[in-house]
């Protein structure tokens, strides 16, 4: 909410190698974001090209009532209902639900969580446009060693 930071957060791009485009902001607010001044910054940094995704969806206040509000690019499905898709959870049924409602709302999606190859295995299937994140493809690591990681071929970016 702070009226300066799309102003610093435009800074730290310039002079990187790095466009908008390729930053996301992942608002992983536990309380209710919908405040003036938030809304203004989210405005003021897409038109400078970032973008914002909801993460943890489905869970606190990371909820459908934000898509209806909010000009937020994609959702990050938490990894609650990633977890469930290998059980007999009721909460199995969530994200493909979830992900086919975002496809029709034209939103990014990334799933979390995946940990195991029967997840990836079956979210290949269920969520074919969908972007992958959990240990399952690596642990974090720090932006200076990525390039140790990455496949040779990855690094040259498209």
């Amino acid at each position: 909410a702070d009226p300066s930071f799309p102003r610093y957060a435009c800074s730290q791009v310039s002079g990187r190698s790095l466009l908008p485009s390729q930053i996301c902001f992942e608002v992983t607010e536990r309380n209710d974001i919908v405040t003036p001044e938030f809304f203004d910054n989210m405005a003021a940094l897409q038109r400078a090209g970032f973008r914002f995704l909801i993460d943890d969806f489905g869970t606190g206040h990371s909820n459908f009532s934000h898509l209806a509000r909010t000009g937020f690019n994609g959702i990050k499905i938490d990894r609650l209902f990633t977890g469930a898709i290998t059980t007999d959870s009721p909460l199995r049924s969530v994200l493909p639900a979830v992900y086919e409602l975002a496809l029709k709302l034209d939103l990014d999606v990334t799933i979390e969580g995946i940990e195991t190859h029967a997840e990836a295995s079956l979210l290949r299937n269920l969520a074919p446009k969908g972007i992958g994140q959990g240990w399952y493809f690596g642990k974090p690591v720090r932006a200076d060693s990525l390039e140790a990681v990455l496949p040779a071929d990855a690094s040259e970016g498209p």
